[in-house]
């Protein structure tokens, strides 16, 4: 490379940089040291978009320039120490939008950053699911570009979650100010599945909580695959009389849903026992973000009646409810199950405010629902499966397998 200098005064100095290697595959900036009048003590150097104030010393200045990329202006400045003024951020590649249906890719653009004295040196992004944090990606050099459009390795949005994108403008002396969008939703769609799990990589690696229980005196829950229902591997509760513990995985964060679907399958042994009239096993609870219980569904036994499925809910008022609700004088209200064969639970959850409720399904067929009651703010946040809760001499072995939960009732 080569500087040659197109004029030199007191109050300003052009430099041209060059180089005959191919501009393509040689970018990075070279460091120049120039000579500049004594009674300057800084001095603001730009090349097109690129500027910065630096110090003099002993009569030079040191700075950074990229050959073949225009004239170099040097002129006497003072020191900056304002930072970039405010600018705007805009979800999207144009317009500013509130949702999205793109769960592997993000877009957004912004105005230039003004800063009068030394410039913009270079933009930084960073993306949260909260204004100004950084849980999906943390910050990453933009250069001088004022849009993203980016698809990284293992970058997967969640339908239903916002997201927020900052950007920190950085000025020609490493001062710098940020502004956050005001966020944008990926889109849900019908049939959307917030979390399955088969449990046929042989590993609860999906499951935030376990308590397994295990110890030949207490209640435990293992993969197995004498619980698989359609692929290799369930999860199987062995219970056993006079023992201790209640066994379960647990699955927390997941995306709250005003109405929210949960599907699983469960078998029960041939030997499956409830010898006490209403004793009963909790084979799923469902808890909002609070830890709250929300609703559950309950194996029970009823004398005449035998073994029967039933769930409960809970609204704002704590009033717990039952799903049938169950009497003595009306055993239709009771939903009884076989031992030996493979049911299908559906779950629907509604958490609204004067409308909200639970649905429950067995093999397809609705049994039972409640609604009309004030739950705003009881979604889905937190998923337990297994024995979460189960009376003494509950003996036998209860296999779960193929779970999810979805926005919408899965045929």
């Amino acid at each position: 490379a080569s500087v040659k200098v197109m004029d030199a005064e007191n109050s300003i100095i052009r430099l041209m940089l060059t180089s005959d290697a191919n501009a393509e595959l040689y970018d990075y900036p070279l460091t120049l040291t120039t000579q500049v009048p004594s009674d300057w003590n800084y001095c603001h150097v730009s090349q097109g978009l690129l500027q910065g104030i630096y110090p003099v010393k002993s009569g030079k200045v040191m700075f950074d320039a990229i050959p073949n990329r225009g004239e170099i202006v040097l002129k006497i400045s003072a020191m900056d120490t304002s930072p970039p003024g405010f600018f705007t951020v805009r979800d999207g590649a144009a317009e500013d939008i509130d949702a999205s249906p793109l769960t592997t890719s993000i877009s957004i653009n912004w105005d230039m950053a003004n800063d009068a004295e030394s410039g913009i040196s270079r933009y930084w992004y960073k993306i949260g699911t909260t204004p100004g944090g950084a849980e999906v990606l943390d910050w990453i050099d933009n250069g001088l570009e004022m849009k993203i459009s980016t698809s990284r390795t293992n970058f997967s949005l969640v339908r239903g979650e916002k997201y927020y994108v900052t950007v920190k403008a950085v000025n020609g002396v490493g001062l710098s100010s940020e502004s956050t969008s005001d966020g944008f939703t990926v889109n849900k769609t019908p049939d959307y599945i917030a979390f399955k799990e088969d449990f046929n990589n042989g590993y609860f690696s999906q499951w935030n909580e376990k308590r397994p229980n295990m110890g030949s005196d207490k209640n435990r829950i293992f993969i197995s695959d004498k619980a698989a229902h359609g692929g290799t591997f369930g999860i199987q509760c062995h219970l056993q009389e006079d023992q201790s513990g209640e066994p379960f995985i647990a699955r927390h964060n997941l995306i709250e849903n005003e109405i929210s679907f949960t599907r699983f399958y469960f078998k029960l042994s041939a030997d499956f026992s409830i010898p006490a009239n209403g004793g009963e096993v909790q084979m799923l609870e469902l808890r909002d973000e609070s830890g709250t219980f929300v609703s559950g569904v309950y194996i029970g036994f009823t004398e005449g009646i035998g073994l029967n499925i039933y769930a409960r809910f809970q609204d704002n008022a704590e009033f717990n409810t039952t799903v049938p609700a169950v009497r003595e004088s009306y055993p239709l209200a009771y939903i009884p199950v076989k031992s030996g064969n493979w049911h299908r639970i559906d779950l629907k959850t509604v958490a609204h405010n004067g409308k909200g409720g639970i649905e429950i399904w067995l093999d397809g067929v609705r049994e039972g629902c409640i609604t009309n009651r004030f739950t705003a703010g009881m979604a889905v946040r937190s998923l337990y499966l297994g024995a979460p809760t189960v009376n003494e001499n509950v003996s036998g072995e209860l296999f779960i397998d193929d779970i999810t939960v979805s926005d919408s009732y899965l045929d």
